[in-house]
């Protein structure tokens, strides 16, 4: 991931965006629309976005077509306007997922991707098994069946060892539906998983 100038933020007026928060270490993700820059902004008709008051921190997730960008914020307030949450944000950090600077190594993992949907203001998921075929510190190709389209919004845990396994939120990066393969994109890392990844990647270059 490359960091960049929070003076810079990669957002316009009107632009899609995923706003992810924690939930029981569950993510939830809520679609909104900047609809202002200085002080960053977000609106959506999701009732869930009402959480974020109690929240101190979020995600912010710009897609456009290969190319992803991920903001860290502090939650400043969520307050309802009419029909709709208005969600404000400080910056603190943002970059841009880059898969290609980082080698993917061939591998053989069991993985399970957890969708999370939300039905009358509960939360539900589904776990889907498969297999990761190549992993980098960026993503992962994984044998799965499972419908998702590009950009969906995920969580994925992958087992390196009997002993370890590291989770973290994902986008589906691309479908090959004819070979039962998902490519997904790491936005975000639960705990130490980061970590884990990356002395597992070590070992595999070794």
């Amino acid at each position: 991931m490359a960091n960049a100038n929070l003076n810079e933020l990669p957002f316009e007026l009107g632009a899609r965006t995923s706003l992810v928060f924690y939930r029981d270490s569950m993510p939830i993700v809520v679609e909104a629309e900047v609809v202002s820059l200085k002080p960053l902004q977000l609106a959506t008709n999701n009732p869930s976005a009402g959480r974020l008051a109690r929240m101190r921190r979020a995600l912010v997730v710009k897609q456009d077509n290969t190319q992803i960008w991920r903001l860290e914020a502090e939650v400043k307030d969520a307050t309802p306007e009419k029909d709709r949450w208005i969600c404000t944000l400080e910056p603190m950090k943002w970059s841009e997922i880059d898969r290609r600077r980082h080698p993917r190594f061939a591998v053989k993992l069991p993985v399970m991707v957890r969708t999370v949907l939300e039905s009358d203001g509960e939360f539900k998921h589904t776990d889907i098994p498969g297999t990761a075929l190549d992993l980098s510190l960026c993503g992962a190709r994984v044998q799965i069946e499972a419908d998702l389209d590009p950009g969906s919004l995920v969580e994925i845990r992958i087992e390196l060892s009997d002993k370890h396994a590291f989770q973290a939120l994902a986008a589906t990066a691309f479908t090959k539906p004819y070979q039962g393969q998902l490519g997904f994109e790491f936005i975000d890392f639960v705990g130490n998983a980061q970590y884990q990844l990356h002395s597992f990647l070590v070992d595999q270059a070794a």
